[in-house]
């Protein structure tokens, strides 16, 4: 009995490792996601502040060189010191059709107007506290590394690298292995979660444009 069960755990394992992962968006809504980046990419370098992209969307510059087809929206950090500045952008970010709302923690979220958060693409921008020279976002379920709250330490993170992201070109830290590493464990280049990754699962989310030139 216990060969049978084992038997059959390792055919269900077998068919996990090799099953298609489904993308979650429709093609008009990876656009969204696309000119989401683009905007706020454009929003905050025209008015200096820093930021670079974490979690998932870090990994999907990193593994797919664009948003990874089954993520649910993006990610980026910015110092804690700048929530201010962007907080100023408010209007600007209204102009431009998208609404904001306050998230868990230190985070806003940004999306379309009108748009159910729920079923549609949006943006996390969480904002980090530096301390003894560690970036971290300090809420509980993030993630640990070394036992603390997911960190990038300033050498990891500075100078920012362009990193490609579909079409266009975002900032991210200049080794993000460590980070990478710590938060999807070492196989992430290969795998996700069980499943074992094809070329074709590595490619970026389509389309990737045409994108609009709004900022």
């Amino acid at each position: 009995m216990k060969i049978q069960i084992l038997l059959i755990l390792l055919l269900l394992q077998s068919v996990q490792s090799t099953m298609p992962i489904q993308p979650k968006y429709s093609p008009n809504q990876i656009l969204t996601i696309y000119q989401i980046m683009k905007d706020i990419h454009e929003l905050l370098i025209k008015n200096n502040i820093p930021y670079w992209i974490a979690a998932g969307s870090l990994l999907g510059a990193a593994r797919h060189k664009g948003f990874i087809p089954w993520d649910k929206d993006l990610d980026i950090w910015i110092p804690k010191s700048y929530e201010k500045d962007v907080c100023n952008l408010f209007l600007q970010l209204e102009e431009l059709g998208y609404d904001y709302k306050h998230g868990p923690g230190f985070a806003i979220q940004i999306f379309k107007k009108g748009e159910d958060l729920h079923f549609n693409p949006y943006m996390d921008i969480f904002f980090v506290i530096k301390k003894t020279g560690k970036f971290s976002y300090q809420i509980n379920g993030f993630g640990t590394r070394n036992g603390e709250a997911l960190y990038f330490t300033d050498s990891e993170i500075f100078p920012l690298k362009e990193y490609q992201f579909g079409d266009i070109i975002v900032f991210g830290p200049n080794d993000p292995i460590p980070f990478l590493n710590a938060a999807y464990g070492k196989n992430w280049p290969t795998a996700y979660k069980h499943i074992l990754l094809t070329e074709e699962d590595k490619k970026p989310a389509q389309p990737t444009g045409p994108l609009e030139d709004r900022v």
